[in-house]
């Protein structure tokens, strides 16, 4: 039962961090108003790469038992 929930549960992180790239990408030639400070954008990446990089590792280990 827990393997499931870690794989839903990575299976989410993923597609979550996947749609804040997504959300975040420049448009039209104009960065999105909330990465426009570095202080933030440097954080919103770090966020986004920390919950792909846990959403993969629980999808592993849903998948290894």
């Amino acid at each position: 039962m827990s393997d499931m929930f870690s794989i839903i549960f990575g299976l989410a992180l993923i597609a979550g961090s996947a749609g804040g790239f997504w959300f975040l990408l420049p448009r039209n030639g104009k960065e999105h108003p909330f990465v426009e400070n570095t202080g933030v954008g440097s954080t919103a990446a770090i966020a986004i790469i920390s919950s792909l990089s846990i959403g993969v590792a629980l999808l592993f280990n849903g998948f290894a038992g």
